[in-house]
């Protein structure tokens, strides 16, 4: 991803991004997975969280990655498809093309999101679980932020009570859950 990273400054469509992030965001949760006694049948789930978790951040720094690396990671063909310009990134708000181009991949990442849920489930550490289910949580919340605010106009972010009660609910929803591997 690093190699990519220094050569690699646009990304032809989703499944092109999606292997950005095979090697950029699956890796950290794979080891966490290993870490705490995981097994394979978690990485796919992982990966889909870790690669929501990736775009989402994209999409929040969409305007500094291009002003300040010349980078941009929302796939051409949806820019295309909604008649939106690189350059157009530079604006102070969102064009109703970067919008769509916005709402189309943030449903992306809901899809993701959802594919990730069962991970809680198939954790054998109940901590690793918690934390799994707050970031979900997080990623949920942070995705319907970016729905209704603009990251060309503002800094996206979860605020202190968004983050906790993301935290607190994860944990209490990780506790209550039947778990296949407890």
């Amino acid at each position: 991803a690093f190699k990519r990273d220094a050569i690699k400054l646009r990304y032809s469509d989703w499944p092109s991004l999606m292997d950005y992030c095979r090697y950029s965001a699956a890796p950290v949760g794979r080891y966490l997975i290993d870490l705490h006694g995981g097994s394979e049948t978690d990485y796919s789930p992982s990966d889909a969280l870790c690669s929501a978790l990736q775009v989402l951040n994209h999409l929040q720094d969409c305007k500094e990655d291009f002003e300040s690396m010349n980078r941009v990671y929302l796939p051409l063909d949806s820019l295309r498809r909604h008649n939106v310009a690189v350059r157009d990134l530079l604006e102070d708000t969102s064009s109703k093309g970067l919008i769509n181009v916005k709402q189309e991949i943030l449903h992306k990442i809901s899809s993701l999101i959802d594919v990730s849920q069962p991970l809680v489930r198939q954790l054998r550490s109940r901590r690793l679980a918690m934390e799994t289910q707050s970031i979900i949580n997080m990623a949920r919340c942070l995705t319907s932020e970016l729905t209704i605010r603009d990251p060309l106009a503002e800094r996206v972010h979860l605020s202190k009570w968004q983050y906790a009660r993301s935290c607190i609910a994860g944990v209490l929803a990780a506790n209550t859950t039947q778990r296949l591997s407890a």
